[in-house]
């Protein structure tokens, strides 16, 4: 009887193991603030913080990886993640379906001390510039052959890059950039005058592959109210304070 039990017992926890959906596979690039391990080792960061109160407020799972940047199209592309946190570009719209804007950031260019932009003529004349894999900024940017552009994998790369003097420009996520360079005391090195490239939204998309291109109506509304309640605002000023309020960006 004890053995008939113990089968029956172990068929139920089957089926309800089977019954669980899987959860949703989320990638978010690894680069501080937006994904990475705590100093106790646990996962955080702007992107991940948000995505777990998406899961709060949606009911649906989310497993969250945090991967360098070229993982992130690629894992999209190849089944390996239902889901992503990026910028938009015509890549990504062919392989996913946009399910709503997680966060907003700046797109800029700064220049170290001694080479203030507030032109393009000022970043051609600062020619070195530093950029992140898979990102794109507008021509003449993209197609300008007289920059000398040299790219990293993650912003902590290229901060790093930056303050040993290896470029004279830094460009990206503005939030990413001071936050890594306030971590390593070095916001003194960056001039106060920058350029805007443009204002830019990060956005949750879904793979088009994933089952769960169904859910994508639901993120979007659950994201906008997040939006609105002031839950991301709120998400944000955990990583972002006011050290970008000396900075004099020009538009691009």
């Amino acid at each position: 009887m004890k053995l008939i039990t113990f089968a029956i017992l172990l068929v139920t926890a089957s089926n309800l193991a089977l019954s669980q959906p899987l959860p949703m596979v989320v990638d978010i690039i690894q680069s501080e603030p937006l994904g990475f391990q705590s100093k106790n080792g646990t996962p955080t960061g702007l992107h991940f913080d948000i995505l777990t109160a998406l899961s709060k407020l949606t009911g649906v799972p989310i497993k969250i990886n945090i991967v360098p940047k070229a993982r992130l199209i690629y894992d999209l592309k190849n089944g390996i993640a239902d889901g992503a946190i990026l910028f938009p570009n015509p890549e990504v719209d062919a392989i996913t379906i946009d399910s709503g804007v997680t966060d907003q950031t700046k797109l800029v260019a700064l220049g170290k001390v001694g080479f203030p932009l507030k032109s393009y003529d000022d970043l051609v004349r600062a020619k070195t510039v530093l950029m992140l894999v898979n990102t794109t900024f507008g021509n003449p940017f993209d197609s300008d052959l007289r920059l000398d552009k040299d790219k990293a994998n993650s912003y902590d790369q290229m901060v790093t890059m930056f303050i040993h003097d290896r470029a004279n420009v830094i460009t990206g996520n503005l939030m990413a950039l001071l936050y890594l360079l306030k971590k390593v005391n070095s916001v003194s090195k960056v001039d106060t005058s920058g350029l805007l490239f443009r204002n830019l939204d990060n956005h949750f998309y879904i793979a088009k592959k994933s089952h769960y291109r169904e859910k994508s109506k639901v993120f979007i509304n659950a994201l906008d109210e997040m939006m609105n309640d002031g839950t991301i605002n709120n998400i944000a000023m955990k990583y972002f304070d006011d050290h970008d309020a000396k900075l004099n960006l020009s538009e691009y």
